[in-house]
């Protein structure tokens, strides 16, 4: 017979303990049941910046995403605004069902939130991979009155805010490459920001602007066309399309920026959909078909798996935490 007064572990009633095991497979059973069905309609990935490298990665990467969820349409959307935050505050408040999702150039979770007001940390995202991880280009115009990286230490010592520097805005690596450059090596430079890495490009072509720093695969078009020279390269080591071009380290400028872009998801989809989002980016990223295309797009492959891209995701927050703490680096982001 019942007892009412009989109590559970520090005083909860057995019905209650009881009650709470079953909610607990319910919403189990009822997150299995999502999984297994999963993805039933087309999946968004939202882009929070304009046209560019970045979302040309994952435009490249849709198709093979879908072939590997079955025939899923995996659709791109473009969402820009406040560097990158108007899109990812869009996904974080998202429904978490892994039908909207994030694709990210890195300094959108790390870099954004330090120069605007944010309600999102990387807290708010499940990582669920990292797509490409490339050194950071820096070129010239060709009638620039520098033709090595060297020439523009010295002409820019000599001639402070003389170089014009164009960015695809204030906060993107673009820039925050250029600002710890000039912290680093007590340069200073004329920041020009545009509305994404193309309108900068476009600027130093027709001489508005006298360098960039950007990822590889937007200058190489330029460099192969002659209108653009190559200076020097923030990478660990030198890198394999330039192999002639040295890293800013071998100028003694100790200056390493290399840009990730990676897919996210809200923090509390269900493990069972996480984890088939991740097969279907990596299976995407073996699939030939995307293999070819990013190489042909110049895009460095660079695969970490969710675990693995979080950490990274985690030493890049603590990495500019300790950069804008430099007031060297910190007033010059502007």
């Amino acid at each position: 017979m019942s007892n009412p007064r009989f109590r559970y572990a520090k005083g909860r009633p057995l019905s209650t303990v009881l009650g709470s095991a079953l909610l607990t497979l319910l919403l189990w059973g009822t997150a299995l049941a999502q999984s297994d069905s999963f993805p039933g309609k087309a999946i968004t990935v939202v882009v929070p910046i304009a046209a560019g490298a970045t979302a040309t990665q994952i435009r490249v990467l849709a198709s093979c995403m879908s072939t590997a969820l079955g025939g899923t349409s995996v659709i791109v959307e473009n969402k820009p605004g406040a560097g990158g935050a108007i899109g990812t505050t869009t996904v974080r408040n998202a429904k978490p069902d892994g039908y909207t999702l994030l694709f990210i150039a890195t300094p959108v979770i790390s870099v954004v939130p330090h120069l605007a007001p944010t309600t999102y940390t990387l807290g708010d995202f499940a990582p669920i991979g990292n797509l490409s991880g490339t050194p950071m280009l820096m070129a010239a115009r060709q009638d620039a009155p520098f033709k090595t990286f060297e020439e523009l230490l010295k002409y820019a010592r000599s001639n402070p805010n003389a170089i014009n520097f164009a960015s695809g805005g204030v906060g993107t690596s673009m820039h925050l490459t250029g600002v710890e450059l000039q912290a680093v090596a007590s340069l200073e430079f004329t920041h020009v920001p545009f509305q994404g890495g193309a309108p900068a490009l476009n600027a130093v072509i027709s001489g508005v602007a006298d360098v960039i720093i950007a990822p590889p695969s937007l200058l190489t078009p330029m460099i192969e066309a002659g209108r653009l020279r190559p200076l020097v390269l923030f990478g660990d080591t030198r890198y394999k399309h330039y192999p002639n071009v040295p890293t800013a380290r071998e100028s003694g400028v100790d200056v390493v920026e290399n840009l990730r872009s990676g897919l996210l998801a809200p923090r509390n989809v269900p493990k069972p959909v996480l984890a088939k989002l991740e097969t279907a980016f990596k299976s995407a990223l073996e699939d030939p078909r995307c293999i070819g295309a990013l190489e042909k797009a110049d895009i460095d492959i660079n695969y970490l798996n969710a675990a693995q891209f979080e950490q990274d995701l985690q030493q890049q927050v603590a990495r500019y935490n300790r950069l804008f703490a430099n007031p060297k680096f910190s007033s010059r982001v502007q």
